[in-house]
């Protein structure tokens, strides 16, 4: 891996699809059969990721006021760019319709990044030389 490499991401289609979710409830059950809030690459979306997921567990209505204030009540809300950055969200979608493909570039990312965190993990064992090669082989076949 070379240093100085930015990790796979895409950081407007991690906002289009966290924007689609907050405009419409059928790309939230879109967004919750397939992502994890580690997918996206962008801490400040995993964290709105996961409250958009609590919300919707707590059959509570996704949208910006409530998400709001979700945030605003465990003291998150500044640390994700507060409401002005959520109004950006949302303003920042094409059109929700395309939701399917947002989640398919997010996840898409988070496969590749999860890809390169394995195929360093290997190359460090490899390097370490601390086991036999032939158990270190059947470590990184699993």
């Amino acid at each position: 891996m070379e240093l100085g490499r930015n990790p796979p991401q895409n950081i407007s289609a991690e906002q289009a699809a966290l924007g689609s979710m907050l405009l419409q409830e059928d790309a939230i059950l879109h967004g919750v059969d397939i992502l994890r809030p580690e997918d996206f690459y962008k801490k400040s979306h995993q964290i709105i990721f996961k409250c958009i997921l609590e919300l919707f567990e707590k059959s509570s209505g996704v949208d910006l006021v409530t998400l709001t204030e979700e945030l605003n009540r465990i003291n998150l809300l500044e640390e994700i760019g507060g409401v002005t950055y959520l109004t950006n969200l949302i303003n920042s979608v094409p059109t929700a319709a395309n939701i399917e493909y947002y989640i398919k570039i997010v996840e898409e990312k988070s496969v590749l990044r999860n890809l390169i965190n394995s195929a360093t993990k290997i190359i460090s064992m490899g390097y370490e030389e601390k086991e036999d090669a032939k158990i270190l082989l059947d470590k990184a076949e699993h």
